[in-house]
């Protein structure tokens, strides 16, 4: 059904030849989640059940950071101390190792199970955190029921006078974690909307003579903070822009895929490429410098472009739905 009716796939193959594409994709060793669409076996396990936590640890460090990091770690320690003190209390029946180990299978099972759309196509990215995170939202189920048993298996192990308590404090470590890294990123979010709104705010009076219909190339600004979008694609800076001037704009971003060619500017998101000509409606607005640079001819172009891989350089490395991966 997805196939079908969707206008987001652009394959050209038949469902036969993309499903044997899919195949070998799902198994190449060499496949890269970071610039590259399509499910793949050593990805997903990488990115769920090392990367995601990389991240959340890290969390611990950043957190003090983060504004209001004293309150985040107060709610987040009480979180975890709950989900101790009602599994130490809990009754646990003893259960066979092998019952343990099917619900682990099962784990596995419900993950992948998670992902069954995108065996038919490619449109999933796995991302540790940022908006490609909600691709592993099923998934995630079966996150959880492999965690869950590996903890029973540990706690097992540490006897049965210890069995609850161990149990109770690996999960509730998680939950600390867990609930640090959610605050973290959302601190993240916060601060690029306050980005947003001060580009925003200049635009209106920077951008005010320009005319009805013109495009806007952005530049100056880094297109994620961490996990989070600050402009990142020509849909969401041409809106905002657009619903802020109070008339039509199109636009896009200029860092990091602008190049310069002899018949205009380009970019690259995804694997859509854009194209804007040279004219007197094309412009660069470098809003850290709050400049607005014609674009009406190639010489033009050439003669920004140092400008350009300067602004570019002070941004780290993002990638669309990941954001910035070391941050």
């Amino acid at each position: 059904m997805k196939r079908l009716v969707t206008d987001r796939l652009h394959d050209s193959l038949s469902l036969v030849d993309q499903l044997k594409a899919n195949f070998w994709t799902f198994w190449d060793p060499a496949f890269d989640w970071r610039t590259t669409a399509g499910l793949n076996l050593w990805a997903s396990l990488s990115v769920n059940f090392w990367h995601s936590f990389v991240t959340e640890a890290q969390s611990l460090v950043r957190l003090w950071e983060t504004p209001h990091r004293f309150a985040i770690a107060v709610i987040a320690i009480a979180i975890g101390f709950a989900a101790f003190a009602r599994l130490k209390s809990a009754a646990v029946p003893v259960l066979a190792s092998r019952t343990i180990f099917v619900f682990l299978l099962a784990g596995f099972a419900t993950f992948w199970f998670g992902y069954a759309i995108f065996f038919l196509n490619r449109m999933v990215h796995f991302a540790p955190a940022s908006t490609g995170n909600r691709m592993a939202t099923p998934a995630s189920f079966g996150v959880a029921m492999v965690l869950a048993a590996a903890a029973k298996l540990l706690a097992d192990a540490a006897g049965r006078r210890y069995r609850r308590q161990v149990f109770g404090g690996l999960i509730g470590g998680l939950v600390v974690m867990g609930s640090v890294n959610a605050s973290v990123v959302g601190s993240r979010w916060a601060r690029a909307w306050s980005t947003e709104n001060a580009v925003l705010d200049h635009a209106k009076h920077d951008l005010a003579a320009l005319p009805d219909g013109a495009t806007i190339i952005l530049d100056g600004v880094c297109p994620y903070d961490g996990p989070a979008i600050v402009f990142e694609s020509p849909w969401d800076w041409s809106s905002a822009a657009s619903l802020k001037l109070g008339k039509q704009i199109e636009g896009d971003i200029g860092v990091p895929s602008l190049q310069v060619t002899d018949g205009g500017l380009t970019t690259q998101i995804y694997d859509m490429k854009n194209s804007y000509t040279y004219g007197d409606r094309l412009f660069v607005y470098r809003a850290d410098a709050r400049r607005v640079i014609p674009v009406p001819d190639l010489q033009a172009a050439k003669a920004y472009w140092a400008d350009h891989l300067s602004a570019a350089g002070k941004c780290p490395r993002g990638y669309p739905a990941m954001g910035v991966l070391d941050w």
